[in-house]
């Protein structure tokens, strides 16, 4: 069935966001790996739960400014740019009719082995994904707030240049986050 979309009130999302980093091999090894039957089979449960994936725009903009949104919306991100998002999870998703959201480390997309590249990355914005920013080359911007302008400011440029498309969404490298890289990503 169709979900029922209704508008949310700026200022509250009750939305999950998933994070994952590699889909590859048949057995899960790590908490940054997950395997393809388990990506599979945990995206045939957020189907089976009631679940519709949105893009992290589109959670945005029902944040800031309020938007329609499914009764259970979710989100599902890609950190780092890895090969096997394009490989495994992007042809799983597809078969769900997801979005994704992926964050790329911008020094990794002119054919570096085991990440993605220019024209997977155009495949997947044409089937619907965002392209967001990681960094130029993944440092903790935190530790080092002189590389922050270089590694925000360029990773969004070299990404909007290659791939034609708004960089929109930043993902801080490591999770880490503090006042001065928040304001510079802003």
């Amino acid at each position: 069935p169709t979900p029922t979309w209704v508008f949310n009130e700026a200022g509250k999302i009750d939305a999950p966001i998933l994070l994952y980093h590699r889909v590859e091999n048949d057995v899960s090894m790590s908490r940054y790996q997950v395997s393809i039957p388990d990506f599979r089979a945990q995206m045939a449960a957020l189907q089976d739960m009631g679940f519709t994936v949105i893009t992290i725009s589109h959670f945005l903009e029902a944040l800031l400014d309020g938007s329609d949104l499914p009764e259970k919306p979710i989100v599902i991100t890609f950190d780092d740019g890895h090969e096997s998002v394009y490989q495994n999870a992007f042809p799983i998703m597809k078969d769900f009719g997801y979005p994704g959201v992926f964050y790329i480390v911008a020094n990794r997309i002119n054919d570096v082995q085991d990440f993605v590249n220019i024209a997977e990355l155009k495949e997947m914005v044409a089937a619907g994904w965002e392209i967001g920013s990681h960094s130029y080359s993944h440092p903790d911007l935190t530790k080092d707030h002189n590389i922050a302008a270089k590694e925000i400011g360029q990773s969004k440029s070299d990404l909007e240049a290659a791939l034609s498309t708004p960089i929109l969404t930043f993902a801080y490298p490591f999770g880490t986050i503090d006042r001065f890289t928040a304001n510079k990503v802003s």
